[in-house]
């Protein structure tokens, strides 16, 4: 399943390390969790989420946060990465 993802890449004296935000689901409570990946390892998260901030555009605007982040990436079997839907417009 592909994941509602974004990315981009730090500048600096180290090697340019990958940075993505994507949206997982827990398993067993279905809480949603905007995570910051670093180099694929949880490195932030934000959450959890309410619906109505389960959107691809919202990604980069949460206030991610260190706290949680790691018993998510010691966890990680436990989520799946989800992808919001886009709400059907009705034409008239």
């Amino acid at each position: 399943m592909p994941a509602a993802t974004s990315g981009s890449t730090m500048l600096g004296e180290e090697p340019l390390m990958k940075i993505e935000h994507a949206f997982w689901m827990e398993g067993s409570t279905h809480a949603v969790w905007a995570v910051e990946l670093r180099d694929d390892v949880v490195s932030a998260c934000y959450g959890p989420l309410l619906p109505e901030d389960i959107e691809d555009d919202l990604l980069d605007a949460f206030d991610y946060r260190e706290g949680g982040a790691a018993w998510i990436e010691l966890n990680r079997e436990r989520f799946g990465t989800i992808k919001p839907a886009v709400p059907e417009i009705s034409g008239s």
